[in-house]
């Protein structure tokens, strides 16, 4: 259950999958390829140049929006480390 503004929002399972059906319609999976893999060596290679690892799988993700020139939403302070990725704030 859900407290939206002045209403109480019931959310049971089948209204929640309906709901994430809904939403997962205009999303799409973007798969890691042998192109993802060259921009994440080249991360991997400057963060160990600035001595400043991240997790692994921040890395990935980062590759992912290197090579396909998207925007990364997230909060997660790691990403500031990586130069040329655009971040969005939520």
């Amino acid at each position: 259950m859900l407290l939206h503004q002045t209403r109480i929002l019931r959310i049971t399972p089948n209204n929640l999958r309906a709901k994430l059906k809904k939403q997962l319609r205009d999303c799409i999976a973007l798969d890691i390829q042998a192109p993802t893999t060259h921009y994440y060596a080249e991360i991997t290679l400057e963060l160990k140049r600035q001595g400043k690892p991240i997790p692994t799988n921040d890395i990935w993700i980062a590759a992912l929006c290197r090579q396909h020139s998207l925007p990364l939403l997230s909060r997660d302070s790691h990403f500031d480390l990586i130069a040329g990725t655009r971040q969005i704030g939520w």
